[in-house]
């Protein structure tokens, strides 16, 4: 499932740059023929890509029973010969991707782990032949055939795709997943050229308010997942689908948003999961933050800790952030927990390493979370900087900016 992100992101690109535009089916609505209805959104208006404002997002997959965490983290120049491309770029588990926004016309996935995406294996130019810019319920992209290329960034690889076989179905719902409601959300499902089987949500799609693709609209195509975007308000279920038998594989809900909301002079975000080397057989902890300092010297943050192995999830109002080259210091009162001997108020300290980007840089690296119950730490403790031992963050990644 942590792959369908970057996967899906990939398909937009690859739809959006077949010759002629967006394929309509052949027996589609009549409004096609004229361009898009009055009730088109623009699909640049579901992908909140300010790095200040986003922040970090924790998700729940219902399949494993674990959380990951995806967080915009920054910009990255895309160097096409062309000329260059500035990308937001996005952190998930593992992996770094990057998208595109001119304007409101085009959007588009540039970056995909230690790639680029190229019409060629010289990094000639983002392929742009065509754009997706209103999308609406029923619309259906075809972008098979479309030669690109994915261009490693050093320049040591390039991978051909010229077989590329992608399709995309958008649909449009007032959905309610879990008691979060979201008016017009688009729900995108990625498509297989395989034979369709009807979906099976076990009740699911009448409970969320979803309208689970047809034969016809995917055009005898099995769907093989989904992701759904709340206008305004970006990524929010991520699913798999077989294409064997229809049945939901797996579900990924969002369970936290930690956003930042003001430019800053510095500020730092971190986010993924990691085994703990100290406690035998423990079970993979989550964490996400992000804290900034703006230039009147006010600190702002916020941070979603999950401890599996002591029975510990909770929200804390980061309020002090230190910065000293590649390291960072963050500390602030607990807001909510779960747990009755952690209370609200009780201040956690840590301290962050980011130790740059690409595939030769060595992991970022954590600290634990520090707290003292018998007499607790003022909210500005990490002033301190305390030389906390840290380790290598396995499944994860700090950015200091």
């Amino acid at each position: 499932m942590k792959r369908i992100i970057p996967v899906l992101l990939l398909a937009f690109a690859l739809s959006a740059c077949q010759d002629g535009g967006p394929t309509v089916p052949a027996d589609g609505p009549e409004f096609a023929k004229g361009g898009p209805p009055p009730n088109a959104h623009w699909l640049s208006d579901y992908f909140p890509l300010n790095p200040h404002r986003f922040g970090i997002r924790i998700y729940y997959s219902y399949d494993e029973e674990d959380y990951f965490v995806a967080a915009v983290t920054g910009t990255e120049t895309v160097p096409y010969t062309s000329g260059a491309i500035e990308a937001t770029t996005v952190f998930v588990e593992d992996e770094e991707i990057g998208m595109y926004v001119d304007g409101r016309e085009m959007w588009w996935g540039v970056i995909e782990g230690d790639y680029y995406l190229s019409e060629d294996c010289d990094l000639t130019a983002l392929p742009t032949d065509g754009g997706v810019g209103k999308v609406w319920d029923g619309l259906y992209l075809d972008a098979t055939g479309m030669e690109a290329s994915l261009v490693k960034k050093d320049g040591s690889e390039c991978i051909p795709l010229p077989g590329n076989d992608r399709l995309t179905l958008f649909k449009i719902d007032d959905i309610d997943i879990f008691g979060q409601k979201h008016a017009n959300a688009l729900v995108v499902w990625s498509l297989e050229p395989e034979e369709y089987q009807p979906l099976d949500f076990e009740g699911y799609e009448d409970e969320w308010g979803i309208t689970l693709p047809t034969s016809s609209e995917t055009h005898g195509n099995a769907v093989d997942g989904f992701v759904i975007f709340a206008f305004n308000d970006g990524l929010v279920v991520l699913g798999e689908t077989s294409v064997d038998d229809g049945d939901l594989d797996e579900l990924e809900v969002l369970v936290s948003k930690v956003p930042t909301v003001t430019v800053p002079v510095r500020w730092v975000s971190g986010g993924g999961s990691v085994v703990r080397e100290d406690i035998e057989g423990s079970p993979r902890e989550t964490y996400g933050f992000a804290a900034q300092i703006s230039v009147d010297g006010s600190v702002k943050g916020q941070a979603e800790i999950h401890f599996p192995s002591s029975g510990l999830n909770m929200h804390i109002d980061i309020q002090c952030l230190v910065v000293e080259g590649n390291e960072a210091w963050l500390s602030g009162p607990v807001t909510r927990s779960d747990r009755p001997d952690v209370d609200p108020g009780t201040v956690f300290v840590w301290r962050v390493q980011d130790n740059g980007q690409g595939q030769d840089a060595p992991p970022d690296r954590v600290s634990n979370f520090f707290y003292r119950p018998w007499d607790n730490y003022p909210p500005d403790r990490c002033q301190r900087q305390t030389d906390f031992p840290t380790f290598p963050w396995d499944n994860g990644s700090v950015r200091i900016h």
